[in-house]
Parts: structure tokens; C-alpha cells; sequence
């Protein structure tokens, strides 16, 4: 993890340098090694970053480069000094990590035999930060404030005082936890009724396990109410000017697509939202589209023949051709029934616990 702190008023600064280097190594270098290597070098050449903030930089990327080796098998196979099993990363061994959260089984307790179950299941299944599901007593929260309710759910804003696993120290075999950096922002999602939770809280777990990204839902795990003793989800919290729309997405809505997006784009954002998993774009081919994009931006100054980036701004709220004429429930893009149903992907292939029903 990053060893190295940003000064507050420095951190927009620094992350829109790291942002830009690093989308122009995607479309400069021909493969992951030399993107790493050409990284690196811009981040030390540069002038608008000190000293601190290089380190920061470059920390922050062989971190995550490091975690698509391992998550993607991207890195070489080697044998594990420790464990002997096979790993991808020279900083993470996913089989080290889930020998020590099996040790930890025994240390907490939902107070649920069927919540535990399915932790220790989602972690037995990922097991890489910061993509590790955990039990969350509910005194590490504070500032816990309500903010909206739906037909079967209601839904926090709270201050994770510990915060989420956000690495793994090998060396010293613990964990690393979000606070380093300080508190974190968190939403908690009550379903109504689950005190004693049943198909209906898992099938909500699971979905927001299955789609955690970067950019759109972490599921940090599962916690329990206090006052009126029903289970919460723990996810990330965006930005107060995108919380409501990023409740929209957690809540399974599906947000228009602007006219001034490339077709290319909408395109292959409707392939990802598709019912059958299958006919979903794998990870690999989302990186050569994203990358040939970008070849095609810095060479021509647009993305395909039809939308320049200098594309006029009034047609920004229009609707694209290729969205619908209003939000919508994504249907079938997020199975109503995980527990039913043959979704599985390379990472995660989950049911729910057999004593469900």
C-alpha cells in the first residue's frame, strides 16, 4: 500500500495527474510490463508533483498492478515461498490470504450461523483486498444518518471509523485497513424485515458482491442494526453530487445514455448490461477496447467518425438512440435469483447457503 500521505488540498491535484499518466501509458505502450515501466518514468519526470507525491503515485500504481496480476492471472506463475501454491504476484498470494481469513473464522461472529456462513463462503471465494466481504460490528460506525427509504429497503450515510481491508502486508501477515488514510465514508442498506434474513437479503448481497467495481458499488460487508436489529449491507459512499445516482444504480435503475456518448461506447456499454453472462465482454477485451479508443483520441481528436470531442454541448442531455426513453429496472442484468440461476464468473461463483430456502 502507499506508505506515503497527501495533503489534503493536494489530493485532487495528484489524482488528476496520476489519472492522466496513466491513460496515456495505456495507449502509448504495447503491453502491461512496458505501461509499468513508462509509468514510472512520466511520474518521475514530472514537475507538477514533489517528491511525496511521485512515491504516492508510483506506490498507488504497482499496487494495482500487482492486484490485476493476481485477480486476472495477468502476472507469471511462481511457486509461493510460504504457502507452495501457485501465485500470480510478486505482493499478494491469494491462497496465503484465505489461510489467514480461515484462522480468523473463529474470532467474530455475526451472531447468525447462516450470515457467518456466507461471509466465510465470500471469503473463501475472493480473498484479494480490497474485494474481501466481512462481518462489521456496528460500534466501528459513527455519524449514522438516514437518507432514503424505498419500498423494501432503507438506506444510511455513516463514518466507517476502521474503514474496509485495503491491503495485505505479507511480511507481517495482517491486514491493512482503510483508516490509515482516515475515516471512511460509507452507505448501509437496511432491507426491511431481516432480522432473521433469509433469500431475499442474500440475493442483495450477492448481487452487489458480483458487480463491485472501481468506479460503481464496493461491498464491504454486512453489519446489523442496532435499534431495530436488521441487516445491513456495507458499500462504498460516492461523492455527495453522485450519491443519489449511485443509489439509482445499487437499487438496480439504469441511467440514460447521453447523446454525445460515442456510438462505440454505448455499444459496449449495452454488451456489459447483457442478460446472458456470457455474452458479456470479458475483462481482456474491455482493455483493448478501451485502449484502441484511446490510441484513436490522442492520433485523430475523436473517438469514431461520427462524434467529435468537440462535439456541441446542447445536444449533451439529449437521449442516445441506443438508451431507453427512461430509467428502468435492469431486468435480468442483475438476476432476481442468484441462488437459482447459472451466473458465474471467473472470479465469483456464488450460491447461497443451503439452509435457505
Amino acid at each position: 500500500m502507499p506508505n506515503t500521505k497527501l495533503l489534503p488540498h493536494r489530493q485532487n491535484h495528484v489524482f488528476k495527474i496520476y489519472n492522466e499518466i496513466e491513460k496515456y501509458v495505456a495507449s502509448s505502450a504495447p503491453d502491461r510490463k512496458a505501461q509499468k515501466n513508462y509509468f514510472l518514468d512520466l511520474v518521475t519526470e514530472s514537475s507538477e508533483l514533489n517528491e511525496c507525491e511521485k512515491n504516492y503515485c508510483k506506490e498507488m500504481f504497482i499496487r494495482n498492478f500487482e492486484l490485476h496480476n493476481v485477480i486476472h492471472k495477468f502476472g507469471e506463475p511462481m511457486e509461493c515461498k510460504n504457502c507452495k501454491s501457485v501465485r500470480y504476484s510478486v505482493r499478494y498470494c491469494e491462497v496465503c490470504i484465505k489461510q489467514q481469513l480461515q484462522r480468523s473464522f473463529g474470532t467474530w461472529t455475526s451472531e447468525n450461523a447462516i450470515v457467518d456462513e456466507f461471509i466465510q463462503k465470500c471469503q473463501l471465494i475472493s480473498s484479494v483486498p480490497p474485494y474481501i466481504i466481512e462481518w462489521i460490528p456496528f460500534k466501528q460506525f459513527k455519524d449514522v444518518e438516514y437518507l432514503t427509504k424505498g419500498g423494501f429497503s432503507t438506506v444510511y450515510t455513516a463514518t466507517w471509523t476502521r474503514g474496509s481491508i485495503y491491503d495485505w502486508d505479507e511480511n507481517k501477515k495482517m491486514f491493512i485497513y482503510f483508516e490509515y488514510f482516515g475515516p471512511q465514508k460509507v452507505v448501509l442498506k437496511s432491507l426491511n424485515n431481516s432480522i432473521n434474513p433469509g433469500k431475499d437479503f442474500f440475493d442483495e448481497a450477492i448481487n452487489y458482491f458480483k458487480i463491485q467495481s472501481n468506479s460503481i458499488v464496493y461491498c464491504h460487508g454486512i453489519t446489523r442494526f442496532p435499534e431495530n436489529g436488521n441487516y445491513m449491507i456495507v458499500m462504498n459512499r460516492h461523492p455527495e453530487g453522485n450519491l443519489r445516482n449511485y443509489l439509482k444504480i445499487c437499487n438496480g435503475l439504469r441511467p440514460l445514455l447521453l447523446q454525445n456518448i460515442p456510438t462505440s461506447f454505448a455499444r459496449i456499454m449495452q454488451e456489459c448490461w447483457n442478460t446472458d453472462p456470457r455474452k458479456r465482454p470479458t475483462i481482456e477485451e474491455l482493455f483493448k477496447f478501451a485502449n484502441n479508443e484511446l490510441v484513436n483520441v490522442y492520433k485523430d481528436g475523436k473517438f469514431d467518425n461520427t462524434i467529435s470531442l468537440n462535439s456541441a454541448l446542447d445536444k449533451i442531455n439529449k437521449s442516445h438512440p441506443f438508451s431507453y426513453s427512461s430509467s428502468r429496472i435492469l431486468t435480468g442484468v442483475i438476476p432476481e435469483s442468484i441462488g437459482n440461476s447459472n451466473y458465474v464468473t471467473s472470479q465469483y461463483d456464488l450460491t447461497l447457503p443451503d439452509k435457505i430456502s
